[in-house]
This record gives structure tokens, C-alpha cells and sequence, in this order.
């Protein structure tokens, strides 16, 4: 599946973009490749930007549901959510750190 996936975004890369690329002496594999780094570039600043806010943002829900007596002790689907959450997002690897 993965295989035929990626078979699919070369050749959508293939025409338009590659072929301008070509158009300017650049070989086609390196027009390929930089067309897959662009995209994975992409996914990786996106998750760069949107994982520390949900983390922020899934601590402050569960302070505020160790505050509330009644919603400390609930097993409802919100519950649910937020304990699955949290438990996946611990489990991410962390950025390196600068020196």
C-alpha cells in the first residue's frame, strides 16, 4: 500500500513541477527528491508547531479536571479523550536539546 503510494505522489510530481524543474537542467531525480523533502519538510514543521500547544493545552484540561471534584472522579468520553491523549502524547519522542 505504502509502496503504491508513494508510486502515486512521484508521478503527480512527475508532471508539472519535475518537468519545470527539468526545463531548468535540473536532473530528474534530484527535481524528485526535492519534491519529497519539501513535503516531508512540511509535516515535520507542522507536528513542530502543533504538538507543544496541544501539550499545553491537555495539561491545562487535566488541572482543570483534578480541580473539579465532579469531573475528577467522572468515566465519561471526555475523560476518555483527554487520558488517551495525554498517555499518546507523552509517549512521543522529544526534540533534541540545544547546547
Amino acid at each position: 500500500m505504502l509502496l503504491l503510494l508513494a508510486l502515486t505522489f512521484a508521478a503527480a510530481l512527475r508532471r508539472p513541477g519535475v518537468e519545470a524543474l527539468q526545463r531548468r537542467k535540473v536532473p530528474s531525480g534530484l527535481a524528485i527528491l526535492s519534491f519529497f523533502v519539501l513535503v516531508l519538510g512540511t509535516f515535520v514543521l507542522f507536528f513542530w508547531l502543533a504538538v507543544p500547544p496541544a501539550v499545553d493545552q491537555l495539561k491545562e484540561a487535566l488541572a482543570q479536571q483534578s480541580g473539579n471534584s465532579t469531573v475528577a472522579h467522572s468515566t465519561g468520553i471526555r475523560h476518555d479523550i483527554i487520558v488517551w491523549v495525554n498517555d499518546h502524547l507523552h509517549n512521543l519522542p522529544s526534540p533534541p536539546q540545544q547546547p
